[in-house]
């Protein structure tokens, strides 16, 4: 999934860019709340203009202020919903049902891929090329990675360490979607963002590393160098890949057999494999689990891991010092353990992902469920006390409505539901959230500089 790192370099101030001057966009939120609509992208150069266009979401509006200031009517294409969100660590990117994609939070390293890196409290329209059209995508730590239908990857965000794998060895970043330079044979069907690697899962099973390696992330079989182009990983023979995902500074994979793998940075045991050496190749992780049974899915957290597997049941492994693991302790495990039960008899989990320190799982009827560091209101549940098992998220959706999948970043929360819409909840510093700040009578004072753009 994606992720999310508690020691940043060059890590965002709550200061940096200029829409996070909003006075209204500190405050976290301890409940879900709806993200905002989806608006066709627009430029506002005018403080006025861009508070009444806040006004405007937050009231479900179809008519906006052009960048003059003056009323206009604004196209929402049929107000299209979300099919697919993934929080990073202080971004947060989601794809809409039309294939478009969307971005909003910190954009201090162009991020949010919309041309600038000023932050976004409300979503706005990552511009790709005519025709490109979006399936999957995944916020890490700096950068963001989004797969095509046509089988393309494409980068955006911070490049110090080459992770967004346009084969330029360059400090900068891109601030605009860029085309991950992979073999031409070669047809993506998933990719995680990590901090500072990427991975990617090709149609034919091989997988595919790049970006940082200082800790084997890229299963290389050494610390060497990293690598500014996708590098296909050696697996052993007859080894297909069907799931991966990125951790902060380790890997996780799952194969067609339904065994998982892991490499990568292990001072907290998040490989699972009983050690805390890293792992420099792919190897299995220990196999707690009863004969028969394998995993469904995998996600990597900051320095935990998670997995769900045939049978619904969820597994953990790693730091565990804010009881992220939700085996109703804060001991650090090495090797996989079952994570306490949700829900009632019959309930089982169908999906599951690692933050930073909390952990997310929706299950069988929609619910979602979080456990671990809650400094942020990001489980979800009225107050800010750390969890070490797992506690049902305040239900604020519609009636009616279930939670298709839910995603956890750094110190927010998301939950995609089933008529379309999104909600978030948790940190809100940079606008992560997605809700638009509150109205008030008034614009927030220092906004006359504020420019949002789209594509």
């Amino acid at each position: 999934m994606p992720l999310n790192t508690p020691a940043f370099r060059d890590a965002p101030s709550p200061k940096d860019g200029p829409l996070a001057r909003l006075e209204t966009l500190g405050k976290a939120s301890a409940l879900p709340q709806r993200v905002a609509g989806l608006f066709p992208s627009v430029s506002f150069v005018d403080g006025s203009a861009l508070w009444a266009a806040i006004q405007a979401v937050r009231a479900d509006a179809t008519s906006l202020p052009d960048a003059n200031g003056s009323s206009g009517v604004l196209r929402r294409a049929g107000n299209p919903g979300f099919v697919g969100l993934d929080a990073g660590s202080y971004h947060s990117l989601g794809v809409a049902v039309d294939g478009s994609a969307w971005s909003w939070g910190n954009n201090s390293d162009g991020k949010l891929g919309n041309g600038t890196t000023s932050n976004s409290h409300i979503p706005v329209q990552v511009p790709l090329p005519r025709g490109v059209t979006v399936r999957a995508i995944s916020a890490g730590a700096f950068h963001s990675l989004a797969v095509a239908t046509d089988g393309s990857l494409w980068a955006w965000g911070n490049n110090s360490d080459g992770q967004l794998g346009s084969g330029a060895a360059t400090t900068t970043i891109s601030p605009v979607p860029v085309q991950v330079a992979l073999p031409g044979e070669i047809s993506i069907e998933a990719a995680s963002a990590g901090a500072f690697h990427s991975l990617a899962l090709a149609t034919d099973g091989s997988l595919w590393a790049w970006g940082n390696n200082e800790d084997g992330q890229l299963g290389s079989g050494s610390t060497a160098l990293g690598s500014a182009a996708p590098v296909r990983l050696a697996l052993p023979d007859g080894v297909s890949i069907r799931a991966v995902s990125a951790g902060s500074y380790h890997s996780l994979a799952v194969d067609t057999c339904g065994s998982p793998w892991a490499w990568g940075r292990n001072e907290d045991g998040q490989l699972g494999n009983g050690t805390d050496t890293a792992g420099l190749v792919p190897a299995m992780v220990a196999r707690p689990w009863p004969e028969g049974i394998t995993l469904a899915s995998i996600s990597a957290g900051a320095f935990h891991s998670l997995a769900v597997d045939t049978s619904g049941t969820l597994w953990a492994w790693g730091n565990n010092k804010k009881g992220q693991l939700g085996d109703s302790t804060t001991t650090l495990r090495a090797e996989p353990v079952q994570v306490r039960r949700t829900g009632p008899e019959g309930t089982t989990i169908e999906g599951v992902t690692a933050g930073r320190t909390h952990s997310l799982a929706v299950d069988s009827n929609g619910n979602v469920w979080a456990w671990g560091d809650n400094d942020n209101g990001q489980l979800g549940i009225t107050d800010t006390t750390q969890r070490c098992e797992p506690v049902q998220v305040v239900r604020t959706w519609p009636e009616g409505t279930t939670v298709q999948s839910a995603t956890a970043g750094g110190d927010h929360s998301m939950a995609l539901v089933s008529n379309g819409t999104a909600f978030a909840w948790g940190n809100n510093a940079f606008g992560q959230l997605g809700t638009a700040p509150p109205l008030q009578s008034q614009p927030p004072r220092n906004q006359e500089e504020h420019h949002v753009e789209g594509a």
